[in-house]
């Protein structure tokens, strides 16, 4: 159901298509359908608003990241600007990122101390 969703709106051919959280109740092989069929979309003249709670997916498949905080814009720019310093205060995560070539993953470690109940 949700894939006959996000095939509705590519149908009505937007120059922007706004997706929240596309991948929910996809599994992985789905999910990855999905995003590159977005990604394989999108061109200089149509372009794809997407949210995500899973930052990996994130910096794997976006060229332009907003990172929202209590409804402002915190951080802004390309996969590189996911670091310590922006998901930290934010998701309050400590968090390791890891890069290999192009490839770049976050692995949260654990909660920040002020956030533990």
């Amino acid at each position: 159901m949700r894939k006959v969703l996000i095939a509705r709106a590519f149908a009505q051919e937007p120059r922007l298509l706004s997706l929240d959280e596309p991948m929910a109740s996809l599994d992985l092989c789905h999910q990855l359908e999905v995003l590159n069929t977005v990604q394989d979309w999108t061109t200089d003249e149509r372009g794809a608003l997407v949210t995500f709670h899973d930052l990996n997916l994130a910096a794997k498949y976006c060229d332009e990241l907003l990172i929202m905080k209590e409804g402002e814009i915190f951080a802004r720019g390309g996969p590189e600007i996911l670091t310590p310093e922006t998901i930290e205060p934010v998701y309050g995560v400590e968090v390791e990122v890891n890069q290999n070539h192009s490839t770049r993953w976050i692995e949260p470690k654990r909660p920040l101390t002020e956030n533990r109940g």
